[in-house]
């Protein structure tokens, strides 16, 4: 293997440089490879441009423009390539593919980001595009660390539930950027075909697993607002926004019990967003505010 990290706290060692990741020398959880000689099951091949097939021990993300993955048993991933655009293969690994790989290992997934606040992690879940890498860079401005962004891989055993920390380093839109008070010129440029940059952490990154201590649902309307969700809206939510639900696969018994676990030990909440970057400062002071309010009743 050419290049050796460690992400989600496992050491990964892949023939596909993979940027994002923090380079270390460690044993191997993990191999990434290619594997240009992969026959597509038949399964896979319709008319469909995007397929996908989930299980515990073996994932199939199939792009027909672009290439296929196959996810085995938590500890291999491997990719039969379409196109040569090793950039764009590598954005998908550490995003959708590792996503997952960590489902296959028992961790529960959720699609979203997460930061640091006086020791414990706060997650921020939602659909694409709202603002989940946005109120996670607003709360990293102010001080607090990145713990991951886009994948938020959560450890349920034994009731205790931490986060693993990903990567240093966000997706950003250009605009959010400027208003955080960065220079557009700081963000990297991740891929031609993509709008988002990257913003290079490169403080206050959290390197070690964190105790979960709430989750906030993202939703959009004119004015900004937090509110509990009841047990049943929780519960509704986690299904909604974690793997295999998110891709449309059927869920399982053990999804459904990490989320009843989840909406049972985690309080839940609903943040409201308004759309005017104007209001992010006060956003993150808001959700401040209230992870103070909170972490006081523990």
């Amino acid at each position: 293997m050419k290049f050796s990290y460690f992400a989600y706290g496992l050491g990964i060692h892949s023939d596909i440089e993979l940027p994002e990741f923090v380079p270390a020398l460690t044993p191997g959880d993990i191999t990434i490879r290619y594997d240009r000689n992969f026959s597509i099951p038949a399964e896979l091949i319709g008319n469909h441009k995007l397929v996908m097939k989930i299980t515990p021990e073996e994932a199939f993300f199939f792009n027909r423009e672009f290439a296929l993955f196959v996810v085995r048993n938590g500890c291999e991933i491997s990719v039969t390539p379409f196109k040569d655009d090793e950039r764009l293969i590598s954005l998908y690994i550490i995003g959708n593919i590792m996503s997952l790989l960590l489902y296959q290992r028992g961790l529960f997934v959720l699609h979203g980001s997460a930061v640091e606040v006086n020791g414990s992690a706060i997650a921020f879940v939602g659909k694409s595009g709202w603002g989940k890498s946005t109120i996670a860079a607003a709360l990293h401005a102010n001080g607090h660390q990145i713990i991951t962004d886009d994948v938020v891989a959560i450890s349920t055993e034994t009731g205790a539930f931490k986060v693993f920390p990903a990567y240093p380093q966000l997706k950003l839109f250009p605009e959010v950027a400027e208003v955080l008070g960065h220079d557009q010129s700081d963000l990297l440029l991740l891929h031609s075909e993509l709008n988002k940059g990257g913003f290079r952490v490169t403080k206050k990154f959290s390197q070690t697993a964190v105790p979960l201590k709430q989750i906030y649902m993202l939703a959009k309307g004119s004015t900004l607002g937090i509110e509990k969700l009841r047990s049943q809206e929780s519960l509704i939510e986690l299904m909604r926004n974690s793997l295999p639900t998110r891709w449309y696969q059927t869920h399982n018994k053990s999804q459904f019990l990490q989320c009843t676990s989840v909406a049972k030990n985690i309080p839940i909440y609903r943040l409201t967003r308004s759309s005017d970057l104007r209001s992010l400062s006060t956003l993150a002071e808001m959700v401040e505010t209230h992870t103070v309010d909170v972490f006081s009743h523990f």
